[in-house]
């Protein structure tokens, strides 16, 4: 008996060691835009950052803001939709303005294991057409106020992000199998109490 608990606790501690965790990938990309001058008196400035869970490929949230001296700042946080098919579209609006909104077009067909790349632009246009049709060719753009911000170009890059600290998880394995052992010996003593 004393054998067989011994081999369990083993087991299981092992078995922590060896498990990989299944958690999900969530990226986030930083986004940093120019818009052709001469849609901005005397400049716009485009930046951000888009949060991408790489597992699912799905668009998990953005913060976007677009600052013009004509149109002033604009956030956009809310009502995030994409659809990938041949392209990813991403549409993010503003909550203030409802009319206002990003088309962030990428030219990946979905976003699982995405790891960052050019935006479709104006200076990059991206094909959203099946290959048997007439090519549509698309950028990504701002709708501000009814007018149309292109975007002259960039990318979304990963942000930087800290590594993990190495050997961060042997001090938790350590203090979870002095856990088991202490709940171990607590149970044989109360087992060993009670036949006597």
């Amino acid at each position: 008996m004393k054998l067989h608990q011994t081999s369990a606790a083993a087991a299981f501690a092992l078995w922590l060691m060896i498990a990989p965790a299944k958690a999900d990938t969530i990226t986030t990309f930083d986004l940093s835009a120019n818009v052709p001058i001469i849609f901005c008196v005397p400049s716009c400035t485009v930046g951000g950052e888009i949060v991408i869970n790489t597992t699912t490929g799905q668009v998990v949230s953005a913060d976007i803001t677009f600052a013009d001296a004509v149109v002033g700042n604009r956030s956009f946080t809310d009502s995030i939709f994409f659809n990938a098919f041949i392209i990813t579209d991403i549409s993010v609006a503003d909550p203030a303005h409802t009319t206002d909104r990003m088309h962030l077009h990428l030219p990946v067909s979905n976003l699982i294991g995405y790891t960052g790349g050019p935006i479709c632009s104006t200076t990059a246009l991206c094909n959203s057409s099946p290959p048997d049709v007439f090519p549509t060719e698309v950028f990504s753009d701002f709708f501000i106020d009814n007018f149309r911000y292109p975007i002259f170009s960039r990318s979304l890059t990963p942000a930087a992000v800290p590594g993990p600290i190495a050997g961060a998880g042997l001090p938790g394995l350590l203090l979870a199998g002095g856990g088991l052992l202490a709940w171990w010996r607590r149970k044989r003593t109360a087992a060993r109490l009670a036949i006597t």
